[in-house]
């Protein structure tokens, strides 16, 4: 019985890794492990993060393709460890960026605070890492939106993952692309700062007109509150 049960739990780990995919910190395993039971689908309130690496396509352009994934790799390898770090799951790869959610699968008291940590911790290490030489000179857009989003397991019997889908998805996605218009590097719509309470600082950019809404939406420009 012993022997069974450890087979069971070594399958359950794995069907869990298998939907959420190695980018899963093991701590998120863990406790979707002792809820005991599959994340439901369900509308629910999220923070969701679009990262994007600014001119890669120049960059690979002139590189052979060993020298790009390795670069892509080396990005990542801190980025992925910074997100799972402040309770968020990186949960699409997008050729030269990530999609992260944070508050889905499991949710905390603080997915907005969470979100920003992260995207501000990430941009302090891209360039720390480019003053060091250790990688190209590089630079990043995130955008930030906190919002309402279908989640759940979609796919086949062969395959299936966690995703989620919805305006807060298609917002953030829009956000992080002012960043060229701005030539910014972290923007969070007002329902982020609202939540932030005055943690960071925030610029208004001013009310933008962003592709698929007819309203334009207020956009903030996020940078480190001074250290006390």
């Amino acid at each position: 019985r012993q022997i069974a049960a450890s087979f069971r739990h070594v399958e359950e780990r794995n069907r869990v890794a298998g939907v959420f995919g190695q980018h899963v910190s093991p701590a998120v395993v863990e406790r979707l492990l002792a809820g005991g039971a599959a994340p439901i689908s369900e509308v629910r309130r999220i923070c969701v993060m679009f990262l994007d690496i600014r001119d890669f396509t120049s960059f690979a352009e002139h590189r052979g393709p060993a020298e790009v994934v390795d670069y892509l790799n080396r990005l990542f390898g801190f980025m992925v460890e910074v997100v799972s770090r402040h309770d968020g799951i990186v949960n699409k790869f997008l050729g030269d960026g990530f999609m992260a959610v944070f508050g889905a699968p499991l949710a905390t008291d603080d997915d907005a605070g969470h979100a920003v940590a992260a995207a501000l911790e990430i941009a302090d290490r891209v360039a720390a890492e480019v003053l060091a030489g250790t990688i190209p000179p590089t630079r990043i857009g995130v955008g930030i939106h906190l919002g309402e989003a279908l989640t759940g397991t979609i796919g086949s019997q062969q395959r299936r993952e966690y995703t989620v889908i919805g305006d807060a998805v298609n917002l953030a996605a829009r956000i992080e692309a002012l960043n060229k218009q701005f030539s910014t590097t972290v923007l969070a719509s007002g329902d982020v700062v609202r939540a932030l309470a005055g943690r960071h600082h925030a610029r208004s950019l001013g009310p933008v007109q962003v592709k698929g809404r007819a309203a334009p939406i207020e956009v903030f420009a996020l940078t480190a509150a001074p250290s006390r």
